[in-house]
């Protein structure tokens, strides 16, 4: 389906995936977007911000008669809806601690919404003879969520849902697709950005890294495009799908594991007698450089990370950790002319890309991207499984500094920067990989640069 001229819906709204999908369907000219969140003054704002043809309302999803009254109200004023996008939803920790009232509110957000918008809906899309009903689910959904029983319950129950309207309506003309993202950044657990970011260091869903929600967004659209059923931003999703469907007992032993090795980090505390799943407390902040004078400790603690990755493999029962060793140094050279005429190109590992790039999205990730070096800061974003972004999130410059080398050669201090830098996501486990792709990508993007000095920037 092309979304140009298309009534669109999309529920959920006022932020993350469901706000930038509203801004994409714009985008692709949809002739109307609704935009409904429960907070109202969030969609109000979102549909200001595109324009003339979006339309801001409050919508409490888990309000069967709201949602009708909408539906209704949409299609007698403006048309017939082509496309229900139904991504509301929301997070809460939490099992056998959590009544019953809450693990049904949960059900009735994330299942129950979308049965209702479906029932409303499908007869006049069987009629005309197309239709879209798009949802929000989850790769809970698909595999489980450890720290949250409801969430991992409703996000299968609106995934099989997904896949029955698919069944029995696809071939009369109602398109379906169900989004099963991993770790996002949106506001699922609140607005407290250094909360998300202890979560997204540590959770479940953040392993295999956290994406954006424009890039999830752009990928809805091509999604509706191509009419896929199932869309996974996160590919190793598939892998783990195989996987537990090939062996269920073998997947259920490793999920065992996975909770004790995020336990063991820090992810979560369980209380056993009632499931009771929480984030642990977050030590105190580091005060920010400049704030504060900050001086260094009489005697700093020297850490083994070698011996502690060891001893911590160890601990869960894991083989022995194997070290890359290159034999050979590097074939390092002096440059032949003076730095203050040298064109320098700039490489950095941790996980940079530019607004409109995709992000960088899972362990073993090798792709590389080309920024231009005078992107400013608001359009550089961070995406990486194994450090804490909080610091680079809020100035990207700390891991891939721009801005210092622009000075420097504003300065005379060096010639001139290549036109590109160059980004990548370090941490590759997989040796084989590292040396027969993502190396050979970083020599050929050098080679295209054609730089003096190449400054590379670890993470």
């Amino acid at each position: 389906m092309e979304l140009k001229d298309r009534i669109t819906v999309v529920t959920g709204a006022g932020s993350g995936i469901g706000r930038e999908s509203a801004r994409a369907f714009a985008a692709e000219g949809a002739r109307l977007v609704v935009v409904a969140d429960l907070d109202e003054e969030k969609a109000v704002a979102v549909a200001e911000s595109i324009g003339d043809q979006a339309r801001g309302v409050g919508l409490d999803v888990a309000d069967e008669q709201a949602v009708v009254d909408l539906i209704e109200g949409i299609e007698d004023d403006d048309g017939p809806i082509d496309l229900f996008f139904s991504n509301a939803g929301y997070g809460r920790p939490g099992g056998l601690d959590l009544d019953n009232a809450t693990w049904q509110h949960m059900m009735d957000v994330h299942f129950t919404s979308h049965l209702t918008a479906a029932r409303a809906l499908i007869p006049g899309m069987v009629a005309r003879g197309e239709g879209y009903l798009f949802s929000t689910a989850s790769a809970a959904g698909l595999l489980t969520q450890m720290d949250s029983g409801p969430y991992a319950v409703s996000k299968a129950a609106a995934v099989a849902f997904a896949e029955w309207i698919a069944i029995n309506y696809g071939e009369r003309g109602v398109k379906v697709s169900v989004l099963c993202p991993q770790a996002v950044r949106t506001n699922i657990i609140g607005d407290d950005i250094s909360l998300w970011d202890a979560r997204a260091r540590s959770g479940q869903a953040s392993q295999d890294g956290v994406l954006e929600p424009e890039d999830v967004a752009q990928m809805v659209v091509d999604t509706i495009r191509n009419e896929n059923f199932l869309l996974l931003p996160h590919e190793q999703v598939a892998t783990y799908m195989q996987r537990k469907a090939a062996d269920p007992d073998r997947w259920i032993g490793g999920m065992q594991r996975f909770r004790s090795k995020l336990e063991a980090a820090g992810a979560y505390v369980v209380d056993y007698r009632l499931g009771r799943c929480a984030l642990r407390p977050e030590p105190p902040p580091v005060p920010k450089i400049g704030a504060v004078p900050l001086e260094p400790p009489a005697e700093l603690d020297v850490v083994d990370y070698i011996q502690q990755t060891r001893d911590s493999y160890a601990q869960l029962g894991y083989d022995a950790y194997r070290w890359a060793h290159e034999p050979e140094p590097a074939p390092f050279a002096t440059p032949a002319k003076p730095l203050e005429e040298c064109r320098v190109a700039l490489i950095g590992s941790g996980g940079v890309y530019r607004v409109g790039q995709v992000a960088f999205h899972h362990k073993d990730d090798t792709s590389v991207r080309a920024i231009p070096v005078d992107s400013p800061a608001d359009q550089l974003r961070t995406s990486h499984f194994a450090y804490d972004m909080t610091s680079a999130r809020r100035d990207p410059n700390v891991v891939f500094p721009l801005r210092a080398l622009r000075e420097l050669a504003d300065a005379g201090e060096i010639g001139t920067l290549a036109d590109e830098a160059i980004a990548f996501m370090g941490g590759i486990y997989s040796q084989r990989r590292l040396h027969e792709e993502l190396i050979p990508a970083m020599t050929a993007e050098i080679e295209r640069l054609d730089p003096d000095v190449v400054l590379l920037v670890p993470v």
